[in-house]
């Protein structure tokens, strides 16, 4: 497994702690928070490539940090670990983004496979996402080669990448829907 920059986030102490060394011994880098609201100030300005997440916290809990990293489009990786576990708020964390879900205690071995799972599956992810993007080129679907396509074409490569909300005009069947992907 690749060494990557973990948060972990869990208002014991002594459970941070513990979590840091198990992480680090996996060699990778560890970064704390007490509480949800503390995580998503280090996710503004640290690269976090998972998050291991207690549930239930005082101030901003651990399905309050999920919506607020949806909210702010932050699609990192999260592990969420809890002892008072229930049915119930494990379907509502996986709705809201978690990979995973742990019920305390859970030994090293546990965190690993679970991480090593999580890891494994963004990465055919992101591997998927940049072969369609290979694949179908912007532009690839339309016809037309003349100057108002290439402005079109040129149109969508640069706002593609981008979170911007874009409006789509057009008569029915001219490609709308495909620009929009």
């Amino acid at each position: 497994m690749s060494a990557v920059t973990v948060l972990v986030v869990d208002d014991e102490s002594n459970m941070r702690r513990v979590l840091e060394i198990m992480l680090r011994q996996l060699g990778h880098r560890v970064l704390t928070a007490c509480d949800g609201a503390q995580a998503l100030a280090l996710l503004e300005r640290e690269k976090v490539e998972l998050v291991l997440t207690d549930l239930r916290m005082p101030v901003v809990d651990g399905i309050e940090l999920l919506r607020g990293m949806a909210s702010r489009s932050m699609n990192t990786p999260t592990i969420v670990m809890t002892a008072q576990g229930s049915i119930a708020s494990a379907v509502e964390a996986m709705k809201l983004g978690a990979q995973d879900y742990l019920l305390r205690p859970f030994d090293m071995e546990v965190l690993e496979l679970s991480i090593e799972r999580v890891l494994s599956r963004e990465r055919l992810k992101l591997e998927n996402d940049y072969l369609r993007e290979q694949a179908s080129p912007p532009g690839s679907g339309f016809f037309g080669n003349g100057a108002a396509m290439q402005r079109v074409y040129e149109q969508i490569r640069q706002v593609g990448p981008t979170r911007a909300a874009v409006l789509i005009t057009g008569e029915t069947g001219t490609g709308k829907e495909l620009a929009a992907r």
